[in-house]
C-alpha cells in the first residue's frame, strides 16, 4: 500500500520507581502551560539531565487499542497492532521486536494514518491489508481486539551536543474491554533516539538512572505485553475464561479453590498408596 510508513525504533523503555513517581509525575500532573518551567526543572533534576537543553513538546490524551490473534501471535513474538487516537489523528502501527537488552528495545514498524470514517471497515475487514503487507504469516487469520491503553502523556524533546531524543512521561491505564476492568494508574518513561549519536548513547543513560541514581527498573515488556498479563490474557486458556467470567480477583480465587481440590485429591491417593 502506498501510505504505509517503514521506519526502526531505539528506545529506552523505564519503570518509575514510587519515591520517583512522587517526586515527579505526581507532582507535574496538574500542572499547565504556565507551569512549563517548573516541570522542566522537575524532570531534569529527577533524570539527571543538567547537560541537557529540555523543552516541553505537548501534553496529550492517547487512546491505544491492540489487536491481536485467538492464539496471541503477536503478543508472544514481542510484536503488537496498535491503533492510536491522538491528536485528532488515527495511525495503525504493527511493530515487531529486533532487540531488547535491559530495557532498550530495538523494533520495526510499519504504520498507516486512517480516516475516521474507513476505520470499521478496517477492523471488519481485519485489517487484512495491513497484515498482508506487514505479517504476512498471519494472513487471513482473524484479528480481534485485546486491550485499551488510556494514557496522558507529556513530551519533552532533548538536546546535547549532537544528540536528539524524545521524552515521554506517561500516566497510563489499562481497560480490558471485554469487561470493562481497569487498572490502577501506570507510569512509564520512554527515551526514544533520534539519530546515531543518540542511539550509540542510550546504554549509558540507561546505566545513569538505573544502576548510578537508582532512580527507575528496566522494562521487561511493552505495555500491550504488561496489559495482558495484568488481564491474565498469557494464562492458559481455561483460566483466562474464569478470568473472565468473574472479575480477575473471584477468578483467581476460584483457581485457589480449585488447585486446592487437586492437591487434596493428589493427597489422598498418595496416602492410600502409601499405606499398602
Amino acid at each position: 500500500m502506498d501510505n504505509l510508513a517503514v521506519s526502526e525504533e531505539n528506545e529506552l523503555k523505564l519503570i518509575v520507581s514510587e519515591e520517583t513517581q512522587a517526586k515527579m509525575l505526581a507532582s507535574i500532573r496538574d500542572m499547565g502551560d504556565k507551569d512549563v518551567e517548573k516541570i522542566l526543572r522537575i524532570v531534569k533534576a529527577v533524570l539527571d539531565l543538567a547537560e541537557f537543553d529540555v523543552s516541553q513538546e505537548r501534553v496529550e490524551t492517547i487512546l491505544d487499542e491492540y489487536y491481536d490473534t485467538r492464539d496471541l501471535d503477536l503478543f508472544w513474538s514481542h510484536g503488537s497492532m496498535r491503533v492510536r487516537r491522538s491528536l485528532g489523528k488515527i495511525v495503525v502501527t504493527v511493530k515487531k521486536l529486533q532487540e531488547l537488552e535491559q530495557g532498550q528495545f530495538s523494533r520495526s514498524e510499519i504504520t498507516e494514518e486512517i480516516s475516521e470514517d474507513v476505520y470499521p471497515e478496517f477492523q471488519r475487514e481485519g485489517f487484512q491489508d495491513i497484515v498482508a503487507n506487514s505479517l504476512p504469516a498471519l494472513l487471513n487469520r482473524q484479528f480481534s481486539l485485546l486491550l485499551r491503553v488510556n494514557n496522558i502523556r507529556r513530551a519533552f524533546s532533548l538536546k546535547r551536543r549532537d544528540e536528539q531524543y524524545n521524552l515521554a512521561l506517561d500516566l497510563y491505564t489499562f481497560i480490558n474491554p471485554r469487561t470493562g476492568e481497569s487498572s490502577e494508574v501506570q507510569s512509564e518513561v520512554e527515551i526514544e533516539a533520534l539519530n546515531l549519536f543518540a542511539k550509540s548513547k542510550l546504554a549509558s543513560i540507561r546505566r545513569n538512572l538505573v544502576d548510578i541514581i537508582k532512580t527507575f527498573s528496566y522494562s521487561k515488556d511493552s505495555k500491550y505485553e504488561r496489559g495482558l498479563k495484568y488481564f491474565g490474557f498469557d494464562k492458559p486458556r481455561f483460566i483466562r475464561l474464569l478470568l473472565e467470567k468473574w472479575n480477575s480477583q473471584k477468578g483467581l480465587a476460584w483457581i485457589g479453590i480449585i488447585l486446592g481440590i487437586i492437591l487434596g485429591i493428589i493427597g489422598i491417593i498418595t496416602s492410600i498408596l502409601l499405606s499398602h
